[in-house]
Parts: C-alpha cells; sequence; structure tokens
C-alpha cells in the first residue's frame, strides 16, 4: 500500500478519532514524534502533514485537518478541495522522488 489518508484535527492530536487512534496506535511514539518534530504548530484547514507508513504497512500516511465547525457550507466544501488537492499533489511527488 502506498499512502493511508486520514483525517484529524490541526493540532495532529492522533490520540483523538478513530482512525486517527488506530494509526497512531500502531505508528507508536515513533509516529507521535515525528509529527511534534515536522508540525510544531499544526496544519491548517485543508492541508496535509505527510508522515512516514513504514511502522503500519504503507510508504506514507497523510494527515488532513477538514473543516467541522458550524457555517457555511461553501467553507467546509472549500477546505475539501483543498485537502483533496494537497493529497494529490504529495501523492504524485512521493511517487516522482522515489522512481
Amino acid at each position: 500500500m502506498d499512502v493511508i489518508v486520514n483525517s484529524t484535527n490541526p493540532k495532529l492530536n492522533l490520540d483523538k478519532g478513530f482512525v486517527s487512534s488506530l494509526i497512531s496506535k500502531e505508528g507508536g511514539q515513533e509516529l507521535k514524534d515525528e509529527v511534534k518534530k515536522n508540525y510544531k504548530s499544526g496544519i491548517g484547514y485543508g492541508k496535509i502533514a505527510a508522515t512516514s507508513g513504514e511502522k503500519i504497512g504503507c510508504r506514507e500516511i497523510f494527515h488532513g485537518a477538514l473543516y467541522k465547525g458550524g457555517g457555511s457550507q461553501k467553507l467546509s466544501i472549500k477546505v475539501f478541495e483543498k485537502f483533496l488537492q494537497a493529497i494529490c499533489y504529495n501523492f504524485i511527488s512521493s511517487i516522482l522522488m522515489n522512481s
């Protein structure tokens, strides 16, 4: 498997949320340390944090912050579109670097 995509919070607290906590458990302290080292301030909505997925059987894990707040549905859609674009860009970049 090349990539796992995980929606999480902007602070990248991988202990919150069902899928995030499973990824965190399998990735262990190494994964948490990588997130803290590379994304000290977290990420913005629609952005992704790319981490190694080696310990859980994939090349990379893309952790993305989606907007779940109340308010505009248009804002949620825009954030989701940015999230998908970031995934595509990072996935293609990853493939090209490993070719």
